[in-house]
C-alpha cells in the first residue's frame, strides 16, 4: 500500500523497516528490541510514518519528507493555503492532472490532492489531524 502510495508521486526512497501497532505503521529501523523488552503492549515505537485505515494518513514529519523528495508539488497563495488547511478543494487558474504536494510560499507541505481539471481536490491536509482529535480514526 505505501508502495502505491508513493508512486503516485513518482517517489523512489528506500521504505523502512516498519512496524505496525494497531492502524498505525512506524519505523523501527534504528531500535533493537530484544523479545520480552515490553512489558505492555507498547502504544509507539520509533518514528511513526503513517496510519492505515481506507488510506494512508501520513504522520506530519513523512508528510514533509515526502514533498522534499517529490518534484509533483502545487504551492498555493495565502488564501487558498487557508482553505485547503480546512479540508476544503481548491480552484486554480490552470488546468492540469495528476497528485501533488500541497505546498505553502515557505516551502512547507500542507497536505497532498489531486489535480483534476482546475480543481484540486484535497485528499489529505495537516489540519485533519485537528478536525479528527478526539474522534474514533
Amino acid at each position: 500500500m505505501l508502495r502505491d502510495f508513493l508512486k503516485k508521486f513518482d517517489i523512489d526512497v528506500d521504505i523502512p523497516r516498519l512496524k505496525q501497532l494497531g492502524n498505525s505503521f512506524f519505523d523501527v529501523s534504528v531500535l533493537y528490541s530484544p523479545k520480552g523488552l515490553f512489558r505492555f503492549f507498547p502504544v509507539f515505537a520509533g518514528k511513526k510514518i503513517y496510519s492505515k485505515t481506507n488510506r494512508i494518513i501520513p504522520s506530519i514529519d513523512f508528510l514533509q519528507f515526502l514533498a522534499s523528495k517529490s518534484k509533483k508539488k502545487i504551492k498555493l497563495n495565502k488564501d487558498d493555503e487557508w482553505l485547503f488547511i480546512c479540508g476544503r478543494d481548491v480552484s486554480l487558474k490552470h488546468s492540469s492532472s495528476g497528485f501533488v504536494f500541497v505546498v505553502n510560499s515557505f516551502g512547507e507541505c500542507l497536505g497532498y490532492g489531486e489535480i483534476r481539471g482546475n480543481k484540486l481536490k484535497n485528499l489529505f491536509d495537516i489540519g485533519w489531524h485537528l478536525r479528527k482529535k478526539g474522534k474514533k480514526r
